[in-house]
């Protein structure tokens, strides 16, 4: 397994491909007291309409599978499901993640465990039917995105995770095997872990995975779509929610940014939130004044596609929203903050990587779904001019 080590950080990790193209990264933590697992499939919710042979993959069949490969795993595998591991697996738009808080003293034989759960399925259509109802719940009580549907109006990023009713019901065995056939293969897949661990036994336990033969691939045919970008940035406020406000910023194309911003796009997606609404700003502290905290910010993005998206706490709604459109007709970062705001930033990614082995493994994921590992982000993000 191949050492990486950043200096600057005083930091190492450990990565390795197999010939199949099954990579493996290793983040240690040696204050971790838990460990980490899981196995990243390099596809998430976000799809374009498609066809994989004659079959059409029907908005929610990632979602579907997910829940079917956890629900219905093999008995290799129930050792991830025991009292005393925790399932901290998600699917989101750009990947789906089985992953698991397991003991430090387990850690090995639950990689196993974790390979097996992924590495083939042996579902029946009837399973598969005693599904529908529960998928059709999980979708009616998933949290419609207000502002993606209000800044997109073709791109698939504005679509729900689990679908609908009408797409659940259309959506069976043969459609999750395909699903299954072309997404879930060793070129991508990558194992992460997080913690406590020896690099070297990994690579022991790895060297033993036996990857099931899939059957041959049917074509593929997707069907694009044409968002509008009349501006680099669009904003929507959303004052709908009970003392809450939520702002939305949607971002042209994401070839169109990285040919004006190359790899320090990446750097600047992770600091964003934190550069255009922070104290530490002074631009946006002199305009916006009446909210109590900032309940989240994060950066969505899938594909080609990414979105801000801030969310305020406030009980001056009205009062609030025209701050912040004061603020956005003169959004700027004086040069003088940007140092301050870069400070905390690195202060705040800091403590992932030393803490907390799940929201480090989660941290890594997010940064790989931009084909960087996230120690190196961290190092561009010190490297940040003034833009």
């Amino acid at each position: 397994m191949q050492e990486v080590r950043f200096e600057k950080l005083d930091k190492t990790s450990y990565q390795m491909t197999l010939d199949n193209y099954f990579k493996v990264l290793v983040a240690p933590m040696i204050k971790s007291e838990k460990v980490t697992i899981g196995i990243n499939i390099d596809k998430g919710s976000f799809s374009k309409p498609m066809k994989i042979g004659n079959q059409i993959i029907y908005l929610g069949t990632a979602a579907y599978l997910f829940e079917a490969i956890r629900k219905y795993h093999s008995k290799e595998a129930s050792i991830l499901f025991e009292e005393g591991i925790k399932d901290v697996s998600s699917i989101n738009k750009s990947y789906t993640s089985f992953a698991f808080e397991v003991p430090q003293d387990r850690y090995l034989e639950c990689i196993k465990a974790l390979f097996a759960l992924v590495n083939s399925i042996d579902f029946t259509n009837d399973q598969i039917e005693d599904m529908k109802k529960d998928m059709v719940d999980l979708a009616s009580n998933e949290k419609e995105d207000l502002v993606a549907n209000n800044l997109f109006i073709f791109s698939p990023i504005k679509n729900s995770t689990y679908g609908g009713a009408n797409s659940i019901k259309n959506i069976h065995l043969v459609a999750l095997k395909k699903f299954f056939n072309e997404y879930y293969v060793p070129s991508n897949m990558t194992l992460v872990v997080t913690g406590n661990v020896d690099q070297k036994k990994i690579e022991e336990v790895v060297n033993t995975f036996e990857f099931e033969k899939k059957t041959k691939k049917d074509n593929v045919i997707v069907t694009d779509y044409n968002e509008r970008y009349d501006d680099l940035i669009k904003e929507e406020v959303n004052g709908e929610e009970e003392n809450k406000v939520t702002l939305g910023f949607k971002f042209d194309k994401r070839e169109k940014l990285f040919d004006d911003f190359q790899n320090n796009l990446f750097a600047l997606y992770l600091t964003l939130p934190e550069l255009v609404f922070s104290k530490t700003n002074s631009v946006f502290n002199s305009y916006v004044k009446s909210y109590k905290t900032i309940a989240s910010s994060s950066l969505v993005e899938a594909s080609e596609e990414a979105y801000l998206k801030v969310t305020f706490e406030t009980d001056s709604k009205e009062k609030l929203i025209e701050e912040l459109k004061a603020y956005l007709s003169d959004m700027r970062i004086k040069f003088k903050d940007v140092s301050s705001i870069k400070k905390e930033v690195l202060a705040k990614y800091r403590e992932i990587y030393i803490n907390d082995s799940t929201t480090y493994y989660y941290a890594i994921l997010n940064s790989l779904a931009n084909n960087f590992f996230f120690l190196a982000l961290v190092l561009q993000i010190k490297s940040i001019g003034y833009f």
